[in-house]
């Protein structure tokens, strides 16, 4: 895949895909946020293996503009991964 986390299309219209790779086994979470912080979205994948997964994703409630993807893996031990990804909404 290249990278951690990835949405397309970007810009989106309103439905997207998200694919993502796990370094290792976890408790997942994926939040769309604006950029100033606020969370817009929260999907709770809950326990998840390593590998790479997608997932589609409905955006058609976000007005147009610039967003965040963070993807949080909470590998337990104090070991957690992150990834952020910015893109657009456009309506």
């Amino acid at each position: 895949m290249g990278k951690t986390l990835i949405l397309y299309p970007n810009p989106s219209r309103g439905e997207a895909n998200v694919a993502y790779h796990l370094d290792g086994p976890g408790m997942v979470e994926l939040r769309i946020m604006s950029l100033a912080g606020e969370t817009c979205q929260r999907l709770v994948l809950g326990q998840e293996s390593a590998g790479t997964r997608s997932l589609a994703l409905n955006l058609s409630r976000l007005a147009s503009g610039v967003y965040l993807a963070h993807l949080r893996n909470d590998q337990g031990q104090g070991q957690v991964q992150n990834a952020w990804f910015k893109f657009a909404v456009i309506k």
